[in-house]
């Protein structure tokens, strides 16, 4: 309070009480995966794909997210969180990565291979494969059955009828189209390729027939098979390391990605420093280089100059352990040509090559479905998974994609998605829903509603999946699931139409894909009226997003959250409010303070409804803010609360627009 002491003017400020709420973000998305690389268990927010490239390595076939992040980028997104994600199978990691195998020998003659089966990857889930062989009467081919058991359950089979072993083209296109095996004819001719068969359950004697033969290999049980075996370890979630006596050197990350790291000393003339180079390749090309220069042979840790201190700081390729004092030498290299080494090990100026680095359980690899959908979820106690989101604040996420869920088996998806839907519901954000890998037309719905709790008010299904041609894999065509498409198409539309514009119609043309499966108006009539946003190709727009319902967007629910938009407005508004009335907290409960929050909320509402947020003309058709003595009774003044009723008149899309077409008549004059 001003005090007059001396005659004259006296200035007093008197606040005004505007404290303007501040919009918060609408499209920040969060993608969760394995990826080829970057740090595990945390929430890495990115800009662009050149730092998604940088941190976590690019384009990865063994990561659907990866290719949803490339799809985000493409199509308008702006912010994503990436989070990434790994799990062990059951081994220690220090024993040799093997595939389990079989060799099957000469028919007759037991001291000469005739065919030998691989499982197609490596690790002990192989040894689950079992494979029954028996030839076919009278003719140089034989019938192959290849089955993978979880206990006594198949989970997939294989059968491949006239094999021919006279020639090599039948075990080429067994192994171009199996899943589970690789197979070699081992014999240099017909003579020496002819196998013995595999089971003693079938009576050759008195099944002759070609089809019977077949019929009865199929009919066999798992203890009537052979095992492959010898498929070591589990995948293990390794760092690539190179032990030395002096130093080791192991990547900064987990993965296989290590195992392209190359390393070289050389040592200086004093005989008591050394320079080391990292050289990261792809190929036969060097992505990264670091290089360090005048590191002692000490292994004293308080000394500026060992290895530890000058290398773990700074390398973003590798961390160092000094193991005693020394001078390490990898390659043959002087200071002066360290940086001309190569890295072929038969040259004397060759670098070394980190090894053993393992990605762990990756998609399709073991028993990594339930692993990985571990991994998601996470622990909130130690930040890890989706909970690592929780160290992200002050920022804030707004959508979430978790494409690796379409290819789990359905009950590990729907945990996932059920836990990222709480999540996100708590937390102000909304959950794009990928469909499965080998959905159709006929089944998504399904799929999309089997996901249990998942399938609420806060989230959102498209169908179908995007296919492109993967540069990966030589340009053979490759799905990924919608999600991190139409994440990147809603952060577009909400900066240029704002976030109560549905992402829908054909200003959402896409690009990076086309729709995997083309549907008709009548196809996707079912589909919509049940929820089911659907992706359509039209004649001069193109790819578009043609559908812009919520999960509850059912005709049948009559859900008052039926449309993406304007559940999306909901949460943005219930969240800005949230962020910006923070201030109220343990001010004074009276009409005073009640009055502030009333100008301040409706100062942020009409912002909005003059951006065409939503209906009406007139503030008063448009939205109500009512914060006063009716809303805040004595007895919430007594136990500390104010409530705050917000409405506003959503804006919705114009789903069906009807064209009324009426022949005048021309009545005689």
């Amino acid at each position: 309070m001003l005090t007059n002491q001396f005659p004259g003017v006296h200035v007093k400020e008197i606040p005004s009480g505007a404290r303007p709420i501040a919009s918060i973000s609408t499209s920040n998305t969060v993608f969760i995966d394995v990826f080829k690389r970057g740090p595990m268990d945390k929430a890495v927010r990115l800009t662009s794909m050149a730092d998604f490239e940088t941190i976590f390595g690019g384009v990865w076939s063994k990561s659907e997210a990866s290719y949803a992040i490339q799809q985000y980028f493409l199509n308008g997104g702006n912010v994503a969180f990436v989070i990434r994600v790994g799990a062990d199978g059951a081994g220690d990691g220090s024993e040799p990565l093997t595939a389990a195998s079989a060799t099957i020998k000469k028919a007759g003659d037991p001291t000469t291979d005739a065919l030998s089966i691989e499982a197609k990857t490596p690790g002990a889930a192989g040894n689950n494969i079992f494979y029954g062989l028996i030839p076919v009467d009278g003719e140089t081919k034989y019938h192959l059955l290849v089955r993978q058991y979880d206990g006594a359950l198949v989970v997939a089979e294989e059968v491949y009828d006239n094999i021919s072993y006279a020639t090599k083209s039948g075990v080429d296109a067994a192994n171009a189209s199996s899943r589970l095996v690789t197979l070699d004819a081992v014999g240099n001719n017909s003579a020496n390729r002819e196998p013995e068969p595999s089971t003693s359950a079938i009576d050759l004697t008195a099944v002759t027939d070609a089809t019977d033969r077949l019929n009865a290999l199929v009919a066999l049980g798992k203890s009537d098979l052979t095992a492959l075996a010898g498929g070591q370890p589990d995948p293990q979630l390794v760092k690539a390391t190179r032990a030395g006596a002096e130093l080791s050197i192991t990547a900064k990350e987990f993965g296989s990605w290590g195992n392209s790291i190359y390393v070289a000393t050389a040592e200086h003339a004093s005989g008591t420093e050394y320079d080391l180079l990292v050289r990261l390749y792809s190929g036969s090309k060097v992505i990264a280089e670091e290089l360090y220069q005048g590191i002692s042979n000490t292994d004293d840790p308080t000394n500026p100059a060992m290895a530890e201190n000058i290398v773990n700081g700074a390398s973003t390729l590798v961390s160092v352990e000094v193991h005693a004092a020394g001078i390490p030498t990898i390659g043959s290299f002087t200071p002066e040509n360290l940086l001309d080494g190569t890295t072929q090990p038969a040259q004397p100026n060759s670098m070394e090559v980190l090894g053993n680095g393992d990605d762990g359980l990756v998609p399709f690899i073991g028993d990594w479905s339930l692993n990985i959908a571990n991994a998601i979820q996470g622990s909130n106690a130690a930040r890890t998974g989706m909970n690592a989101l929780e160290d992200i604040v002050p920022d804030v996420f707004n959508l979430m994609c978790i494409p690796v869920a379409s290819l789990m088996d359905e009950s590990d998806a729907k945990s996932v998605y059920e836990a990222a839907e709480k999540f996100c519901r708590d937390r102000f954000a909304f959950l794009l829903l990928d469909p499965s890998v080998d959905a159709t037309k006929e089944d998504v719905y399904d799929w999309f509603q089997g996901m249990g709790s998942a399938a609420s008010r806060n989230a959102a299904g498209y169908f179908p999946r995007l296919s492109f041609s993967d540069p990966l894999a030589g340009g053979a065509p490759r799905t990924v699931g919608p999600s991190g498409m139409v994440a990147g198409m809603m952060a577009r539309i909400d900066a240029s139409r704002g976030v109560w514009k549905s992402t829908a119609g054909t200003e959402t043309r896409f690009g990076g894909g086309a729709p995997g499966q083309l549907l008709t108006d009548l196809e996707q009539e079912p589909l919509n009226r049940l929820g089911v946003n659907v992706l359509r190709s039209f004649p001069v727009y193109g790819n578009i997003i043609w559908g812009a319902r919520t999960m509850v967007g059912a005709d049948d629910l009559a859900d008052e959250y039926k449309y993406v938009a304007v559940r999306r407005t909901a949460i943005f508004i219930q969240q800005s409010l949230q962020r910006g009335l923070k201030w109220t907290v343990f001010e004074g409960n009276d009409e005073r303070l009640w009055g502030q929050i009333r100008m301040n909320v409706k100062a942020f509402m009409q912002g909005l409804h003059r951006q065409g947020a939503f209906q009406g003309t007139i503030a008063d058709d448009a939205y109500l803010v009512k914060c006063d003595s009716e809303t805040t009774t004595q007895a919430d003044i007594d136990l500390g609360i104010v409530n705050i009723l917000v409405a506003f008149a959503p804006l919705k899309p114009a789903e069906f627009v009807v064209l009324n077409f009426k022949q005048l008549t021309k009545l005689p004059e």
